[in-house]
């Protein structure tokens, strides 16, 4: 069974956007660690889950660039997607097919796209989507990049959780710019 793991950049207080969205917190830590980082993720995968507003981000940018430019582009841009939104009727992505939509209900789609034969699904960014499934619970892993900077104010990642969701530690990663790398794992209620 593919796993689902979600791929999140968060500030050291816990946002994963500035005041009015702002991320030039992220841009100035982005380096070629950082971008084998990204490359080992989307080896791992073979589809991409996007939430509305970061599919619409992501969808103008990397449609353009090349292999060669940035490396990763040709699976980013290759792999199935599927946009996770009630109000987005159709999702391109320029040249290349379009994102599947995945309208409200996505809490059930979510455990279905994981029965499919496969690789990983990887969730960038997507705040929204990333927290609906994880309340219900079919997310499988969490990559928190956990960049050297506190915001002060911003959009927190979690936030209005119906109820706590347990945690284990699956594994770290700390790079020589400061960013550290924990990946979560749900802690199942039987366990």
């Amino acid at each position: 069974m593919r796993m689902v793991i979600a791929s999140e950049f968060v500030s050291a207080d816990g946002c994963i956007a500035g005041p009015n969205g702002g991320m030039s917190w992220v841009r100035k830590n982005l380096n070629e660690e950082m971008g084998r980082y990204a490359r080992d993720l989307m080896a791992s995968m073979d589809a991409v889950m996007l939430g509305r507003a970061t599919c619409q981000t992501m969808a103008g940018a990397w449609p353009n660039p090349t292999e060669e430019r940035s490396p990763g582009a040709d699976k980013m841009n290759g792999a199935p997607k599927y946009a996770l939104s009630r109000t987005l009727e159709k999702a391109p992505w320029g040249s290349y097919e379009p994102a599947t939509m995945i309208g409200g209900g996505f809490e059930r789609k979510v455990p279905e796209l994981k029965e499919r034969p496969g690789r990983n699904t990887a969730i960038y960014g997507s705040a929204n989507a990333v927290r609906s499934p994880t309340r219900s619970g079919p997310m499988d892993e969490h990559e928190l990049l956990v960049h050297p900077v506190f915001l002060g104010e911003g959009e927190a990642l979690f936030r209005q959780m119906e109820r706590p969701v347990d945690l284990r530690l699956a594994r770290t990663q700390t790079y020589r710019i400061g960013v550290s790398a924990p990946s979560y794992e749900p802690v199942s209620s039987g366990a």
